[in-house]
């Protein structure tokens, strides 16, 4: 090929490019920029905007990137350039798409082309997450998983597991027509991941949400019977797992901003000192060995009698004793 200009004609071998600038001779050919290496880049998608990866090409000062409908890239849904990797592209539907990236070197000569395929399956997306938030913790008992509804979405399916990879799945319900669902049967405390996907009858089934981590805690001990004595209250509950330890709450009223006692403790046991007659409410949590503490259980009253000292007593046998 032959590129004229500034009545200097320059021969341009194949492989080679050259360009021209008005008012001056086309530049000497340079050799092309060969085909980005595509490997790394994925051929599934499920998230928008698409984040193109792959590895950076040397010599490339930037790149124009296609998105067709097939592969003689008749029919393009997106086109661009960019200087800098990965590529962030696209508002495209689902489907079968095919992508031509190609290098831009110092002088803005495109190089060669590299395709490759790949499918996006972003629709509908997955629902936001209410309980329980990655991290966060579940019911000790009767676990409830809820989510945001959507709109134009049939129903939901379910999953949770012991593994983050999901290879051994405890919980799949595929048909969840709520925006919530409660397990029929409770989850031993320890570790889980949930996630979740939307179905709609137009898209199909969409992406996976991203995998999130909860847990599920010890149930607050119930606490039995107070031993109560003249002078101190002693409140007794189950013994600790290895490395747990117990948090004891002792107040006046029932939302426990005014608390008498308040006590961290690895005992299954705690002693107090009576107070006087009255209402009083008792809660207590535990805490593992980690620091993770678990709900409070659910504040139990306890009615103190009316005591009568001895020496009360005895202020009131002194009008006898005076008629003796």
């Amino acid at each position: 090929m032959e590129v004229n200009g500034e009545r200097k004609q320059v021969k341009v071998p194949a492989g080679y490019g050259t360009v021209t600038i008005e008012g001056k001779p086309p530049v000497s050919p340079v050799k092309l920029l060969p085909p980005p290496d595509l490997s790394a880049a994925a051929h599934y998608y499920q998230n928008l905007p698409l984040v193109i990866k792959f590895t950076p090409l040397a010599g490339a000062h930037a790149y124009r990137a296609q998105i067709a409908a097939d592969r003689d890239f008749k029919n393009l849904r997106s086109e661009f350039t960019a200087a800098n990797l990965p590529f962030r592209d696209g508002d495209i539907p689902d489907g079968d798409y095919w992508l031509r990236v190609r290098g831009i070197d110092g002088l803005s000569i495109e190089g060669k082309d590299a395709v490759i395929a790949f499918a996006l399956n972003a629709y509908p997306e997955a629902p936001f997450i209410l309980a329980p938030l990655p991290g966060g913790m579940a019911e000790p008992e009767k676990q409830q998983f809820k989510w945001a509804a959507q709109t134009d979405v049939s129903h939901y399916a379910v999953m949770v597991s012991k593994d983050a990879d999901f290879s051994s799945s405890l919980y799949f319900n595929p048909e969840v027509k709520e925006n919530s669902v409660t397990l029929s049967e409770s989850l031993p405390p320890g570790h889980y991941f949930w996630r979740i996907f939307a179905v709609s009858a137009r898209e199909g089934a969409g992406p996976f949400s991203d995998t999130m981590a909860f847990r599920v805690p010890y149930p607050a001990p119930a606490v039995g019977e107070a031993k109560l004595d003249d002078n101190k209250m002693t409140f007794a509950w189950r013994a600790a797992v290895e490395g747990q330890s117990f948090q004891f709450q002792f107040a006046r009223d029932k939302e426990f901003t005014h608390i008498i006692h308040d006590e961290s403790t690895t005992a299954s046991q705690v002693t107090i000192a009576k107070p006087d007659s009255g209402t009083y409410y008792l809660r207590i949590k535990t805490i593992e060995s980690d620091g993770f503490q678990g709900p409070w259980g659910s504040p139990q009253a306890i009615e103190v009698p009316f005591g009568i000292s001895y020496w009360f007593m005895l202020l009131m046998l002194l009008p006898l004793l005076v008629l003796i």
